[in-house]
């Protein structure tokens, strides 16, 4: 409860959102991916449809955006993601550890 304090607005969102899926029975996520709940079940659960599934469409879009940049994940925790680095970002770093009019080459990075 002391989350609700906290956070003013989360009960008056929380409320708003349950009576509109006790009206409409579907719940969505800020990507449209929808929950059908039948006539008998608990509405309750949308809240999570919409706070985990929406995180859950974000970690899949950033997976997507990753793959078109070229760069490769290696590892997803929770809501972060490991990364390769790119072969091009690679070679300009080397090439910058390598410059002789750094001030002292020989450090590694």
């Amino acid at each position: 409860d002391d989350y609700l304090k906290t956070f003013g607005g989360l009960h008056e969102w929380m409320e708003a959102t349950w009576r509109a899926y006790e009206g409409q029975q579907i719940a969505r996520t800020l990507m449209g991916r929808q929950r059908i709940f039948g006539a008998d079940d608990e509405t309750r659960p949308g809240i999570s449809v919409v706070v985990q599934g929406s995180a859950a469409d974000l970690m899949r879009a950033s997976l997507v955006a990753l793959d078109q940049a070229g760069m490769q994940p290696i590892l997803a925790v929770h809501d972060e993601l490991l990364t390769m680095k790119r072969p091009a970002l690679d070679d300009v770093l080397a090439k910058a550890w390598n410059d002789p009019s750094r001030s002292n080459p020989k450090a590694s990075p």
